[in-house]
């Protein structure tokens, strides 16, 4: 009988700590996504900035490109400005690329 009493104690103990464990993870959780690691703000500019700098890339590689006078490499690489300016979202510089990409390329 005494077994069965030392049992149930251990079992009583064992849920104790399991239910205690599962409160602090819950807390532990719930700091862990107020942290301002997750601020959408902060990710979204750090997008743009990725983006933009993306697009000065694509600027350089096509002056690297005009340099060599591959009118196809040329065309492909006017091309991959525009993309880049319009993920971007820069409407204006887009646009004037466009055409850019018009007068290099016979389409």
């Amino acid at each position: 009988m005494n077994r069965i009493k030392d049992n149930r104690a251990f079992q009583i103990v064992v849920c104790f700590i399991f239910i205690l464990g599962f409160i602090y993870l819950e807390h532990v959780d719930s700091e862990i996504l107020n942290v301002d690691l997750f601020d959408q703000e902060s990710i979204e500019e750090e997008m743009n900035n990725i983006y933009e700098q993306v697009a000065m890339d694509e600027i350089q590689k096509f002056k690297i490109v005009l340099k060599s006078g591959d009118k196809v490499a040329i065309c492909v690489q006017a091309g991959m400005v525009c993309a880049a300016l319009l993920q971007a979202g820069k409407e204006s510089e887009y646009l004037e690329w466009k055409k850019i990409e018009k007068e290099l390329c016979d389409y």
